[in-house]
């Protein structure tokens, strides 16, 4: 949730159809990221607002919703284009015994998908929302590699119009992304 001034508020969640019983690729690729907002801090709430189009995948990491010092919301996403489900069967399962029970620590060791970074931004309250003008942030180590994956994107305004997002990679190393108009 963010603060829009005054008592309004504002919050970003997934909605999915909750008749739909599977949690599947399918069940989430029908999925929605939804903009609601409040007047009256929070005792009331207008109709949601779609953030995306349907059918994509989408996934926002928790907590953060952003509102610049120009009153710009933004929001960091980042999209899996894949097939399957995140653990294969027979794929490396990492995890350990406690009190005798297997637990798993599984953190995408073995991940079938790619993903890459972005974000969506509304100039109005969160009434309409808009995708960066420059595209995905994948990276490429060097000229001709393949691309390798961003997500789990968050972002903070480091000064006025200047934003810092930092993303998760699978090399090893958290990578940043710079924006100097204000994502």
């Amino acid at each position: 949730m963010i603060s829009l001034g005054g008592n309004a508020v504002g919050a970003v969640g997934t909605w999915s159809d909750p008749t739909d019983a599977r949690f599947s690729w399918e069940s989430k690729r029908n999925a929605h990221m939804l903009f609601w907002r409040s007047e009256d801090g929070g005792e009331t709430w207008a109709p949601p607002v779609h953030i995306h189009p349907r059918g994509v995948v989408m996934h926002a990491y928790q907590d953060v919703l952003l509102r610049t010092s120009s009153g710009r919301i933004i929001l960091p996403l980042y999209s899996s284009m894949g097939q399957g489900t995140w653990h294969h069967e027979g794929a490396p399962f990492v995890g350990g015994y406690w009190n005798g029970n297997y637990i798993s620590t599984d953190a995408h060791f073995y991940d079938p998908h790619f993903s890459a970074s972005y974000i969506v931004y509304s100039d109005d309250g969160g009434e309409t929302w808009n995708t960066n003008r420059d595209g995905e942030l994948i990276i490429h180590t060097e000229y001709g590699t393949n691309p390798e994956y961003t997500n789990e994107p968050s972002v903070t305004e480091v000064s006025p119009g200047r934003l810092l997002m930092i993303m998760r990679t699978g090399l090893g190393r958290l990578y940043q992304a710079w924006s100097e108009d204000d994502g």
